[in-house]
Parts: structure tokens; sequence; C-alpha cells
């Protein structure tokens, strides 16, 4: 009997074309399946459609922030683990993240 890998998915959301090219090589060689979305919007399509196991998303994006993504994300799937990135970390922003649901929420 073959046993089989279960590949997990994995919801990258940044504006920045250049972290999410990182991020994915990254995720990919460390045996990940990786969606991409450049913005909120686009995120929540994906998410409508395909199942993911854990989504990283940008804190600061033009058009839906990060926080708002994560509101409209657990309408679609509540169970949904959400890790925020940010370069523009700080506390009281970690703290409100992680109150509204985030599994983490991590400096660039």
């Amino acid at each position: 009997m073959t046993q089989t890998s279960v590949e997990h998915t994995i919801l990258i959301v940044d504006d920045d074309p250049n972290v999410l090219e990182v991020l994915d090589a990254r995720l990919i060689s460390a045996g990940f399946q990786i969606y991409k979305a450049n913005s909120g919007a686009q995120a929540l399509k994906v998410l409508a459609k395909t199942p993911v196991d854990l989504m990283i998303s940008d804190m600061k994006m033009p058009g839906m922030s990060g926080m708002e993504l994560l509101v409209e994300a657990r309408k679609l799937r509540p169970e949904l683990p959400i890790v925020f990135l940010t370069a523009y970390g700080t506390i009281p922003d970690a703290v409100l993240a992680v109150k509204a649901g985030a599994v983490d929420y991590l400096a660039k």
C-alpha cells in the first residue's frame, strides 16, 4: 500500500508582488500548495471557490485592509487560521488583530 502525502494549501495576500514571490518560493519549497492574491477582494474570490488551510495576509493594503479582509473571510470560512504580516507593526495593532481572531501577527 502506497502512502500519499496530503499537501496543505496556503493563500498569500499582499499588494507587493515581490513579497508574494518570495513567500511563494519559500512555501512551495517547504511542500505547500500556494494560492496568491494581490488584494483583499481577490483573496475573497479565491476563498469563495478554493479550500485553503491557512491565509497569510498583509495588514496594510489599498482598497481593503487586512483587518477588513479578516472580517469578510470569517463570513466565508469561520474556522480559517489567519496570520498577518506587516511592515508597520505596532503592539496595539497586534493586540487588535489577535483579539479579532488572527492566529499570529508578524513583522516583515
